[in-house]
């Protein structure tokens, strides 16, 4: 009951037009019902998604994104023009693809996910008619383009899938590396890069610096991993890149002990003098 009235405030927390209470709550009831009765099958788990058939791993791994994404909005960015251009770093089985294009419908999305099991799915999602106009790469994104080793949860199913060993799981693969300069080189200005890379997002931003392709962009939404066994860096190092660049932010996170592990997003966006 204590859950139910959680994500109920949530959904009314949601405040935009492309998204009714009910939907949303509709929505939230069959994956939670789908989480209870189903179990996937060969890896896959299949649902519905806002009138959309829907791939998941699982449905506790489908009801877990539909939270983050949509009841707890991370990835909102308002007053975009009609017909953005929005790169997606990190798709997984594309639930923040959906989101973009359901609030953008006119949008141009370019997604990349890493994960070859995961790829499938997110392949299978983005088909469906009503995302035209969405490119999915199967490759891993970095400050070089090579083959690095990607480690996975055991069959593939784990929500962090990652290039840093201690990152990701004790499953190894090998995956093809491309820098995310070259796919930004053609645009004059790109709308929104999203970054969920489980710890290559120094590797990703570092690129953009020495290619000069990070002032191209108005808006970044970033997972950053705080603390992580091996970080490359120091937080405030990473926030200075963007300052340095004439980028405003935001930083989203719980408050937790100091040391310890944690997820933060963080929300560049260019100044209107920069």
């Amino acid at each position: 009951m204590i859950k139910l009235f959680s994500v109920l405030s949530l959904i009314k927390d949601v405040k935009h037009p492309a998204f009714s209470f009910f939907s949303l709550l509709l929505t939230w009831l069959v994956l939670k019902w789908n989480q209870l009765i189903f179990s996937s099958k060969n890896g896959q788990f299949q649902t519905r998604l806002f009138g959309k058939r829907w791939f998941g791993l699982d449905a506790l791994t489908v009801n877990y994104l539909f939270k983050e994404v949509f009841l707890n909005q991370e990835y909102r960015v308002e007053k975009l023009q009609t017909h953005p251009v929005i790169f997606d770093c990190g798709s997984n089985i594309g639930t923040s693809i959906l989101y973009f294009k359901i609030i953008y419908p006119a949008a141009k999305i370019i997604g990349f996910e890493a994960n070859p099991a995961v790829y499938q799915l997110l392949e299978k999602n983005v088909s469906h008619p009503n995302l035209s106009d969405v490119i999915v790469h199967p490759i891993a994104l970095y400050d070089r383009e090579t083959e690095l080793t990607f480690y996975t949860g055991s069959k593939n199913e784990n929500l962090m899938g990652s290039l840093f060993q201690k990152r990701g799981g004790a499953q190894e693969i090998k995956v093809q590396t491309k820098r995310l300069s070259q796919f930004l080189m053609p645009y004059e200005k790109v709308d929104v890069v999203k970054i969920d890379v489980e710890g290559a997002e120094w590797n990703i931003v570092s690129d953009l610096v020495s290619s000069q392709t990070l002032d191209k962009v108005q808006h970044y939404l970033i997972e950053y991993h705080l603390n992580m066994p091996g970080e490359q860096g120091h937080l405030s190092q990473f926030i200075k890149i963007f300052e340095d660049h004439g980028y405003r932010y935001s930083i989203k996170g719980k408050f937790g002990t100091p040391g310890e592990f944690q997820d933060l997003l963080l929300h560049f966006v260019k100044k209107a003098d920069a």
